[in-house]
């Protein structure tokens, strides 16, 4: 119990960390997030060629190779920020356990020091599950121009022929077998951050670490 007891004190000593942590973390992700947000509000006003955009402007804009590339770029600096803000919390976490004193200033520049291990990171993560993603999006549009594209959609879905539950059927289990494979993944690289963070593996390594 009295152990129990310490560290709690010691969490409850260390929350100005935690709290100072978050704060500097939020700043930095805002002077990241701004920029890019401007470019995108930019750029689908220059897709759209006016000074309104539609819903359907929108919806071009992202499915089109422009929107796509934006996406995986915003994914993959998202993976990136959520693992220096975990990584970060972490170590203060351990350090409160320890009673070790850790100054924000060199927990920031530690992280800093990191920031391409910990994109190269997101980016390794992101590859792995498009490789079992994307056969999933290759079979759903093999089954739409196979059973559905002879009529409008519309059709199907209101009158819903057996080539609609082919579809269905097909595309349902190939995306349930994906699901498993990607939280399968998921499960795997669980532990890669800690490992990257505290062990200094480079990602690659650390995601083998986290298999094992």
């Amino acid at each position: 119990m009295a152990s129990v007891r310490g560290h709690r004190e010691v969490f409850v000593g260390r929350a100005g960390q935690f709290v100072g942590f978050e704060a500097l973390f939020i700043l930095l992700a805002f002077a990241v997030l701004a920029p890019l947000t401007g470019w995108l509000g930019s750029a689908i006003l220059s897709w759209a060629g006016s000074g309104a955009v539609s819903n359907f402007d929108l919806a071009s804009f992202f499915l089109s190779p422009k929107g796509w590339l934006f996406g995986l770029v915003i994914v993959v600096l998202g993976a990136t920020g959520f693992f220096f803000q975990t990584g970060g919390l972490m170590i203060i976490a351990a350090a409160s356990m320890t009673g070790e004193r850790i100054r924000l200033v060199g927990l920031l520049r530690y992280m800093g020091g990191r920031i391409r291990d910990l994109l190269e990171l997101g980016l390794r993560m992101l590859g792995g599950y498009l490789l079992v993603g994307l056969p999933a999006v290759a079979v759903a549009g093999i089954c739409f121009l196979v059973f559905l594209s002879e009529f409008d959609i519309y059709f199907y879905v209101q009158t819903k022929p057996p080539d609609f539950w082919w579809a269905i059927g097909i595309t349902g289990l190939v995306w349930l077998v994906c699901g498993y494979l990607v939280l399968r993944k998921f499960v795997r690289w669980l532990f890669a951050v800690p490992a990257l963070v505290f062990e200094g593996l480079r990602p690659r390594t650390a995601l083998g670490r986290s298999r094992e």
